[in-house]
């Protein structure tokens, strides 16, 4: 065999490798590996009229009963125009799905149903070594986390698969979509960089029973800045808390803004927002019309050296 044979021959085992192998993830049963007993097939469907944004990919976990076993699919949006046909073992399950396209979460507790979680990573405030310090103080301590992507789930109890099967998953919305619009900010022509902080959201999210937010934190969000209407706006997710949480948490927000004399922050109650915003509300609009302030009144006068861990703080309580 000449050279060019063999690099060829070595190629198509290659491809029929890399075929094998992704044919063998299209299915993923994690639970009853020596199970034999004949697999049908079940067309599989997401409504997402209850959603904002299309996921592009679901991950979809078959448990049987109480015992732990499960199935895993990976699969693709499969809407109600076009389902997606899996393979299962037939049985009694209990049905997992969420979106497994998210950067910003992670997740943990596959062994059963109910420990199924979402969770934001540690935000680490590279851009500003003195940012820990300030955010530790205005909430105490509290864990700084980055905000969730958008994030869609879906569950349903007692699917009985005995022949093929068409099933249909309700997909609903893990996050509280957050629209921020502050106005009233003079000076805002000198802002190089601005973000955001709300404190006690939750930091995880389960997927379904008990379809609980727990481990309140603070987030920090990305904002904009623009001097030409004197605003900070912001767009971000945060995973909502239980409706009776609401009525008991306080929240504060903080707006960090970054110049070239040096830094600025301004911190507002912002509580009787989130308390309109519970279980069922997935939309929070936190709108606040004109602080009145001008950041540059509370920089150092240009020409003086503003060490990078100096920040100035303006008070500016809100009233409703």
């Amino acid at each position: 065999m000449n050279k060019n044979m063999l690099h060829k021959g070595q190629y198509l085992i290659g491809a029929i490798i890399a075929t094998m192998m992704t044919v063998s993830c299209e299915y993923k049963d994690l639970g009853d590996a020596d199970d034999t007993t004949q697999r049908v097939p079940v067309q599989l469907a997401f409504d997402y009229s209850n959603v904002d944004s299309f996921p592009e990919k679901m991950q979809v976990m078959f448990y049987r009963g109480e015992t732990g076993s499960y199935s895993r699919y990976d699969i693709g949006r499969a809407p109600l125009s076009n389902p997606e046909t899996i393979y299962i073992t037939p049985g009694e399950y209990q049905v997992v799905a969420w979106n497994n396209d998210a950067i910003h979460v992670y997740f943990q507790g596959y062994d059963a149903r109910k420990n199924i979680s979402a969770k934001t990573p540690k935000y680490n405030p590279h851009n500003s070594p003195g940012l820990q310090k300030i955010v530790d103080s205005l909430f105490n301590g509290q864990e700084m986390l980055d905000y969730p992507d958008y994030m869609v789930h879906s569950y349903k109890d007692n699917v009985t698969i005995e022949s093929p099967k068409n099933i249909i998953l309700n997909a609903d919305s893990m996050v509280v979509t957050v629209d921020v619009r502050i106005g009233g900010i003079a000076g805002l022509e000198i802002v190089r960089m601005v973000k955001g902080a709300i404190n006690n959201v939750a930091g995880r999210r389960y997927m379904a029973w008990p379809n609980k937010a727990t481990d309140p934190v603070t987030v920090l969000f990305e904002a904009r800045s623009n001097a030409i209407d004197s605003t900070v706006t912001a767009h971000f997710w945060v995973f909502g808390l239980e409706a009776e949480e609401l009525q008991n948490t306080d929240h504060k927000a903080a707006l960090f803004f970054w110049t070239n004399r040096g830094k600025v922050f301004v911190d507002l109650d912002v509580t009787d927002f989130f308390r309109v915003c519970g279980r069922e509300n997935s939309h929070l609009t936190i709108d606040i019309p004109d602080l009145g302030i001008d950041i540059r009144d509370y920089l150092p006068k240009a020409g003086l050296d503003v060490d990078i861990d100096e920040w100035d703080n303006e008070y500016k309580p809100i009233g409703f």
